[in-house]
């Protein structure tokens, strides 16, 4: 069941993270885009989340009120994601008004990192004016960040964010060592948050196992697509111009192409399609000729993050 749009507003951004999938530059059609949000609203009655990406939407801030002036009248719950670089308070009032939430990136607090994000000075300040409205964050978990994690975290909570995405890094390898700090540190802040009565996004319940596969894509030139692996390649070219009509049945063959590849490694279980997306795993490795180093180390991190879920810690 289809129940997020996702809109990539753009593939241009301000910053150059390391992890960021969003790495295909596209050419803007603004006229394919209204028409796809326009198609995909009609013929999806249970999509409840609308999620405006990039790249970085605030780089095209004139189409971005418009995409949401154009949604205003949908009881559709819509969410921003964007590094707040580019916020300023009369920004903030104009989004607000279009009543539409913002979730703002922010990986490093204190020290800047090549490839990752320091809030400026000036967005601090935004952000502290406007925290009763700025309740949602993300972090990424880098290689570079690790030993920040839980302050990072604490610095969140002081600025006043109540729903905070904490992300390990996808596609790199993840070391026993560095997955058992990680598994620490995401402990502490799973103690502090239910003191403190903050919600944390770690590894989200999803009823149908392929977290990806329950959204639907709209890409900067107006193409659909369900996947961030499929639609962040040069070599996405498969997909292009993809029908409407056509998209489940699209969606559902790619699918069960990578299963069934997937079954045929020796490492591969069917209890790993709980822990992350492993459609999305598959392409990736697929379409920029990786290894799956890495998502072995991935299927150890997630299965001790998923045992320190359960037991509450």
């Amino acid at each position: 069941m289809i129940n997020e749009l996702i809109v990539q507003l753009n593939s241009n951004c301000n910053l150059n993270c390391c992890y960021c999938y969003s790495k295909n530059k596209f050419i803007i059609d603004k006229k394919n885009i209204r028409e796809s949000v326009r198609k995909i609203i009609k013929n999806y009655k249970t999509i409840n989340t609308i999620t405006i990406t990039g790249g970085e939407p605030f780089l095209e801030y004139d189409f971005l009120v418009e995409i949401l002036e154009m949604l205003k009248s949908k009881k559709i719950k819509k969410m921003i994601l964007t590094n707040g670089l580019l916020l300023t308070n009369s920004i903030i009032n104009k989004i607000k008004s279009l009543d539409t939430e913002l979730r703002i990136s922010i990986d490093s607090i204190d020290n800047l990192v090549v490839g990752e994000k320091k809030p400026s000075k000036e967005l601090v300040k935004i952000i502290k004016k406007n925290k009763n409205y700025l309740r949602y964050a993300s972090k990424v978990i880098t290689k570079k960040n690790l030993k920040d994690t839980y302050r990072d975290f604490l610095r969140l909570a002081e600025l006043g964010f109540k729903d905070i995405d904490i992300i390990p890094q996808m596609y790199v390898y993840w070391n026993d060592k560095e997955i058992e700090f990680m598994v620490r540190e995401i402990k502490k802040i799973f103690k502090y948050s239910l003191k403190n009565r903050i919600t944390i996004n770690l590894m989200k319940n999803n009823k149908n196992r392929y977290y990806n596969c329950n959204k639907i894509r709209v890409l900067p030139d107006g193409d659909i697509s369900f996947c961030n692996s499929l639609n962040s390649s040069k070599k996405a070219y498969f997909i292009k111009k993809t029908k409407l009509s056509e998209f489940e049945k699209f969606k559902n063959k790619a699918i069960k192409a990578a299963l069934e590849e997937l079954h045929k490694k020796k490492w591969f279980k069917k209890e790993h399609l709980d822990l992350f997306c492993m459609v999305d795993a598959f392409y990736y490795s697929f379409i920029n000729n990786k290894d799956y180093k890495w998502a072995v180390s991935s299927i150890n991190l997630f299965s001790k993050l998923n045992k320190t879920i359960k037991k509450g810690n």
